[in-house]
């Protein structure tokens, strides 16, 4: 996991906290709950190749992960997205 500093938060609440990254090769995707970190890291080639919405190609990849992913489930959103867009991913605890 990067920096948190270099993370773009696009959910909050009082109890949960979804963050976003963007590599030169992959997206990190960060829910954090309380001290605990999940992280989740997926190609950014892949993402990028199947993001197809209208209007996504006028959107900052920042704009688009809050629009499709910035909600309290937004975390098992991404993984949802990328089990049926064949996406791989790996997911990481933090303690």
């Amino acid at each position: 996991m990067m920096d948190l500093r270099d993370y773009t938060a696009i959910y909050k609440d009082a109890d949960r906290q979804i963050l976003v990254n963007k590599s030169e090769f992959n997206y990190s995707l960060v829910a954090k709950d309380g001290d605990a970190f999940t992280e989740i890291l997926v190609s950014a080639e892949e993402i990028d190749n199947s993001m197809t919405f209208p209007e996504a190609e006028k959107m900052s990849w920042k704009k688009q992960f809050e629009l499709l992913f910035g909600n309290k489930n937004g975390f098992d959103g991404l993984i949802k997205y990328c089990d049926e867009n064949e996406i791989s991913t790996q997911i990481l605890n933090w303690d």
